[in-house]
């Protein structure tokens, strides 16, 4: 905020962040409207979790209470995402206040509103992976246990492991 000639990276970046926010909340809400129009004209999902799970199917009521509720994660992600644009949007405008606007220190309060903005970000980006077993969990139970331990690994593996270098460990 203090150096004029580092101003473009920020708009940039800040840019980024919008453009990447915005498209994922499009897409968990077209999603999610699309699971819903599913769920209400769907006949073959059935058939599909007879052929590919090993336990007896659920009835078709069950199968579409699922999807609603794979519809609803999705639905919560959108959420996510629309807060982290309210955020970004705000810090943008806070950014080129002058610093006497402030009550307390400008850096603190424009980095607190970014914080928050990046909090909604990462929360619909574990929630569009969470979304990956409760979509295995339409086929059959089986198939959700699989998903959760495939979510939990990519997990650990973004949390914990740099991608550059795999032997050391992220604080």
């Amino acid at each position: 905020m203090r150096e004029k000639d580092k101003d473009i990276l920020a708009i940039q970046t800040m840019r980024n962040w919008v453009m990447s926010a915005t498209l994922f909340a499009s897409t968990s809400m077209v999603i999610g409207l699309g699971i819903m129009q599913v769920s209400f004209t769907s006949e073959k999902i059935y058939a599909l979790s007879q052929a590919l799970s090993f336990f007896p199917p659920v009835s078709d009521l069950l199968i579409k209470l699922k999807l609603l509720a794979l519809a609803g994660v999705f639905f919560n992600a959108f959420l996510h995402f629309s807060l982290a644009l309210r955020y970004y949007n705000q810090s943008g405008f806070l950014i080129n206040l002058p610093a006497n606007y402030f009550e307390g220190d400008a850096d603190l309060v424009v980095s607190n509103v970014l914080n928050l903005a990046g909090n909604q970000y990462h929360n619909g980006t574990r929630i569009f992976l969470i979304a990956t077993p409760f979509t295995l969990w339409i086929i059959g139970p089986d198939w959700f246990l699989v998903g959760v331990f495939i979510v939990l690994w990519l997990l650990y593996r973004f949390d914990f492991h740099n991608s550059l270098d795999t032997d050391q460990q992220l604080p």
